[in-house]
This record gives C-alpha cells, structure tokens and sequence, in this order.
C-alpha cells in the first residue's frame, strides 16, 4: 500500500534511521534487500537476507518467552520498528524461527536467525495486509535491517558501493549484498546549564540534615577460614575439535528449504504453490557437522526440471551454485496444472580419510503459477539473448555466457 502522509513518514524516518543500537553485531554477509510497496496490499512485501555471515558465529540468545525481541527496517527516507511475540519463536537447530502466517505483528510473517562456526544466517519477511499499512520501497541510498533480542543487536546496511541497487523506486527496492555496518545514535553531549539562585524574601527555611547513628551490637569476631590446598592432577589435554570434527563419518544435512516464507516439503512429491507473477527466492538451510571455521565451505547446487527441460535455466535466475536460488517473476513458464521440480544439493569440502567428499540432495515440486511466459515464448526466449522477435520477457532469456549454473 503506497504510504500515506509521507511527508511525515519522511520527516520521522530521518530520526529513526539512525537508532541502530550502540552494541549492535555489525552484519557483513548481506544478500539481498527486497521491499515491494505497490497499490493494495496483495504484492507489498519485504525480503532481508544474510547468509554465510561471520558475525552469527556464536550462540543465539533465546528469543522465546519472556524475552523481547524487534525486528526494524529503516532508509534514509522511512523506518519502523516491530515488537515480535514471544510466543512464536521455537528453537530450530543451531538457531531459531519465529512463524506467524497471519502475520499478525506488522506483517512479520518469519524471522529465522541460525548460528554456525562458518557463518550463520538471518532471514526477515514480511507481506499482507498488516504489512502494507507500514510498506515502503524507494528511492532509497541506503538500507538498515536490524534483528534486536532483549539487549542483543544484529544490524546491517545495505549501501553503494558495496551493496548494489537493483530497482530503486517508489514501488520496488531490490539490493544486492554484501552489507556493511549501521549508523550507530549519535552519542548525547552533556550540556551544564547555571541559574543564578533567586533572592529569598521571606523568612529562610532550615534545611533538615539526617545523621546517621550506629547502633551498637554485638562484637562479632571472626573466625579464621583454613586454606585448602589443592591437590595436583594430571593436565587434562583441550580436545582438538577439529580433529574430532574430521573423524566423523557424517555428510552434510538440507535442514529445511523456504520459498517465500512456504517450506518446501522435502519428499519429492507433495507439490507446494509458487506464485510466478511476482519474485521468488528459495533457501537452503544446512549443517556440515564435519566443516571447522578454518575449513572452506560447501559447495552448493540447484538444479530445475519442468516437464519440457531437464537443467532448465534462464537470465531471471540466479543463484545456481548457492545456498540461495532467487527467481525473478515471469522466468519460468507456465505449466499448470503440471508441475516443476527443484533439487538442491550440499557437498562438503572436508574431505573423509579415503578422499571422498560427501554430499546430500533434496527434491521438492512445485506448482508455478500465473507466470506470464507460455511455454512458446519460453522456447523462444531461450535460444536469444535480448527480447524481440517473439520474446518479451527479459527474465526468460538464455543466461549470459560464462553465467555459472
């Protein structure tokens, strides 16, 4: 919903902008920052990304009930801050999810924060109707997401050059990472005012002075506390956790995979709904127990079948060899009833003592709907590199030679 009164939005926003709190932990795995703020409130929606970020390396306080936790959302034009409730944080993990589908608490529909040695993970989203009465998008120089849970802070800024600014309009902000640090409050600088004391006229009031007196008691005399001396032991060698890490005979886990705030249903067969019309982004969420902070990390790879294409791929996807797969609206076709199929696999780094590295996929189908390209112009579409000629939609295009899938 376009923000109403936004000359006050606006005059606020310059305030709140900058509220990031002082000890906030400065997020710099950034990958992307979707606002959506379009007449109504069906399409507005809001998307924060972080991935692989150094900052998520240590334990995430619980957010669960009593403690209070926010989520703010903040450019140098507009800001908001939401309260979450406790009540819908579970522990997922290395980490936890708050899920509310009905988004009752500003639109928030999912927050998920995980920790790992390797870097963790924050994902924000938002939508509906409870969101499009706060909703904003551009035009924006920057922009703050920030994750707050009792006094722990976890903010980043998405801001050129380093970020890079995909769309940036009154209706759409879309922001490629990395993020960089938020802009800390200024710090408040004690002023000392002196008033001249005024003239008494009247008769001085006596000023009450309280002493105190001590209260004699009992003498107490201590009673001396013997020393113990400890017994000597035996040093008790620090285990080489990473050692330990290596000699495991695990492979990496697929813990779960959203697509716009749905979990994919990981058995290869029960379908869920992709809305095609509009931009999607699917993400892997897993765990490499055998990976240490000093190890690479794994490689990733997703793969999309549709009845017509094995390995199907086009310039409005990317994110093949990541553990995040954005799809731009309108690139892939039309199939429905039928549908599509996407496998997403994790292959560790971390070599076992024979050489092999291992690796784990899952699948899950999809129905891709209301997607504006049919399959003729998909066929088309893909064999050019710039619309015309019977293609129309960019999105469908062949991918850029050298563009890894």
């Amino acid at each position: 919903m376009q923000r109403w009164m936004g000359i006050l939005a606006a005059a606020l926003a310059v305030t709140l902008a900058a509220q990031a709190g002082a000890s906030d932990t400065v997020l710099v795995g950034g990958k992307l920052v979707k606002l959506q703020d379009k007449p109504g409130s069906a399409a507005d929606q809001a998307i924060i990304k972080f991935a692989k970020d150094p900052a998520l390396g240590e334990v995430i306080p619980s957010p669960a009930c009593p403690a209070s936790s926010s989520v703010r959302i903040a450019t140098d034009a507009h800001a908001f801050t939401v309260p979450l409730d406790c009540s819908k944080w579970s522990a997922t993990g290395t980490g936890y999810t708050y899920s509310d589908k009905t988004g009752t608490a500003g639109g928030v529909e999912q927050v998920m924060i995980s920790s790992k040695t390797a870097g963790g993970k924050l994902l924000i989203k938002m939508k509906g109707a409870n969101y499009g009465t706060i909703a904003f998008a551009g035009p924006a120089a920057f922009v703050e997401a920030e994750l707050r849970i009792n006094g722990a802070g976890w903010c980043g800024r998405f801001e050129s050059p380093t970020a890079t600014f995909k769309k940036n309009d009154d209706e759409t902000l879309k922001v490629k990472g990395p993020s960089t640090d938020c802009v800390s409050p200024p710090t408040a600088t004690a002023t000392s005012t002196s008033t001249a004391p005024s003239t008494a006229t009247g008769t001085p009031s006596s000023t009450a002075t309280l002493t105190a007196t001590p209260t004699l008691g009992d003498t107490v005399t201590p009673t001396p506390t013997p020393s113990v001396t400890p017994t000597p032991t035996d040093d008790v060698p620090t285990p080489d956790l990473c050692a330990v890490a290596h000699a495991l005979s695990l492979g990496p886990t697929i813990d779960a995979i959203w697509v716009e705030g749905t979990p994919a249903v990981l058995d290869g067969n029960t379908p869920i709904t992709i809305e095609g019309s509009v931009d999607n982004g699917a993400q892997a969420f897993w765990t490499d127990p055998r990976q240490c902070a000093t190890d690479p990390p794994p490689s990733f790879h997703w793969v999309i079948n549709t009845p017509l294409v094995l390995g199907y791929t086009a310039r409005g996807i990317s994110g093949y060899r990541a553990d995040i797969l954005e799809i731009d609206a309108d690139s892939i076709p039309k199939f429905e009833p039928n549908t599509i199929t996407f496998t997403f696999t994790v292959t560790s780094q971390v070599p076992n003592p024979s050489g092999v590295f291992f690796s784990t996929t899952k699948t899950f189908r999809a129905l891709y709907r209301n997607s504006a390209l049919l399959i003729g112009m998909a066929t088309t579409c893909q064999t050019m590199q710039q619309t015309g000629n019977g293609c129309d939609i960019e999105a469908a295009l062949a991918v850029v030679p050298g563009t890894p899938t």
